[in-house]
């Protein structure tokens, strides 16, 4: 027998079996913590993954979604290397007023880790027209709502913890000057203020 026919069988098993060998590649994977306030850990919380802001603010075309683990890490897997915007809930805890989408693209094929997302107090705050007339609503300066129409009540969700100005100002329906009120709440966790105007 030659002595160069078994090596070359040998080694003509070797190329046809690496060949058929599948390489998978990893996914693209996401993993991040998420924190309260304080710094402190948050279990079980859940998180929301969308693909831009416009799904974000408006909650529709969900892509995934996770539970921290006892840790208060979460993990999306299977994604596309882009930007993602993300939504985490716990209690009265939220990150819609802290941060809520990845700076950069995602790494194709690799985790890409991230730093912590920190969690603070959200809730609503309504305002309940009881006038006949229309008024805007100001939270903090900020015109919330054009011309709230009598007899009716609008919330406005999503707002931080702690104090905040209320002002109202009406619209129409004055003689000579508008009635302009302004009303301090307070945000917490359970509680969720009314402002009842005009007094």
């Amino acid at each position: 027998m030659n002595k160069f026919f078994i090596p070359t069988i040998a080694c003509t098993f070797f190329l046809w079996f690496s060949s058929c060998i599948k390489v998978v590649p990893t996914p693209t994977q996401l993993q991040m913590q998420v924190l309260d306030y304080n710094g402190f850990i948050v279990p079980n919380a859940a998180v929301y993954l969308y693909a831009n802001q416009s799904d974000f603010l408006n909650d529709r075309n969900l892509l995934q979604t996770a539970t921290t683990d006892p840790n208060g890490y979460f993990y999306f897997s299977n994604l596309a290397p882009t930007t993602y915007y993300y939504y985490v809930k716990s209690g009265c805890l939220d990150n819609f007023n802290t941060s809520y989408y990845l700076s950069q693209p995602l790494l194709s094929n690799q985790l890409n880790q991230y730093n912590p997302i920190y969690l603070e107090v959200s809730g609503t705050v309504s305002t309940k027209n009881v006038s006949n007339d229309p008024y805007d609503v100001y939270i903090d300066g900020v015109l919330k709502y054009r011309s709230q129409p009598r007899a009716t009540t609008v919330d406005f969700t999503e707002i931080s913890g702690g104090n905040h100005v209320v002002r109202v100002i009406q619209v129409s329906g004055f003689l000579y000057q508008p009635i302009d009120e302004t009303f301090t709440v307070n945000v917490a966790c359970g509680v969720s203020p009314t402002v009842t105007y005009p007094q």
